[in-house]
């Protein structure tokens, strides 16, 4: 957080200082999404959304340095325990997908431009920032999406396990990120890039803790809510109810989420402006004779 405070801040200085060469830019970002947390189907690769495209708008404002973005993105992440490798995943049988609407300031540091005094048409970037984003954690039940945040299904909300709370469904998350950008024309640029966002929440999957017991989540927060809980035994209906307590997710890490992308952009270079009317001015002489 501390870092990219001090990036933030270091753009602002830099697009303050003139004699760099100021530069607005417009971009347009397509790709796919992938997800970390407790449905993977690896315990240590992410989980790409198998029909979910990621696209992103965004305006920025900078130099030679890097450049500072306004951001909209919208994505989504899934993933089903069916699968994955892991039969102890298989056996339980969750699933969900999440929609994700994201806003943000992100700097883009162009690592050659620290080196070069001088535009470079091939630029290695490195990407940090803060976002603000919305999900919706859904599960797929009776051939439909079910929200589950109201649900509570790890008992949040409900009087029986008064320190769950219910989880907000608007975060924080930190992009942590390279690309690789080039110049086709000096107001055209085409780039490639990864972004992941560091989150500081365990439920973009509504995964986390353990089970509760059975009867009290149906009594207080509904059957829907117990039934989309545990979903062993759609598999095999002779599996009980786990016991209160028992795992259901790991709470010691948080959900991350990634796109990665192709990018397309304008830009527009303040000082040839100014160069060009500069010369334009200069050839304005009265004769001599």
């Amino acid at each position: 957080m501390r870092l990219t405070c001090m990036v933030v801040v270091c753009l602002l200085m830099f697009t303050s200082n003139k004699s760099h060469g100021q530069h607005f830019d417009f971009g347009f970002e397509y790709g796919f999404s992938s997800y970390f947390g407790d449905l993977a189907p690896y315990s240590a690769i992410p989980s790409a959304s198998t029909n979910a495209g990621s696209k992103g708008y965004y305006f920025g404002y900078g130099n030679r340095w890097g450049t500072l973005f306004l951001n909209y993105t919208t994505t989504e992440v899934s993933a089903f325990d069916m699968e994955g490798v892991d039969q102890g995943r298989r056996k339980r049988n969750l699933n969900f997908r999440s929609p994700i609407l994201e806003y943000g300031i992100t700097a883009e540091i162009n690592l050659w431009g620290l080196m070069r005094n001088e535009y470079t048409r091939f630029r290695p970037v490195f990407i940090t920032g803060a976002n603000l984003f919305y999900f919706t954690p859904q599960a797929f039940y009776n051939n439909e999406w079910v929200d589950l945040q109201p649900l509570g299904t790890e008992g949040q909300g409900s009087s029986a396990y008064p320190n769950r709370k219910k989880y907000n469904l608007t975060q924080v998350s930190i992009p942590i990120g390279a690309g690789i950008k080039y110049d086709f024309t000096d107001h055209i640029w085409l780039g490639i890039g990864v972004k992941a966002r560091w989150t500081f929440t365990d439920y973009l999957d509504d995964v986390s803790t353990t089970y509760v017991d059975a009867e009290v989540l149906s009594a207080q927060n509904g059957p829907l809510a117990a039934e989309l809980a545990f979903r062993s035994d759609e598999i095999d209906p002779n599996v009980g109810y786990p016991a209160a307590g028992t795992n259901r997710g790991n709470p010691k890490e948080n959900d991350w989420y990634m796109t990665t992308y192709i990018s397309l952009g304008m830009r527009f270079k303040q000082n040839q402006k100014r160069k060009r009317y500069r010369r334009k001015r200069h050839s304005l002489k009265c004769p001599t004779f």
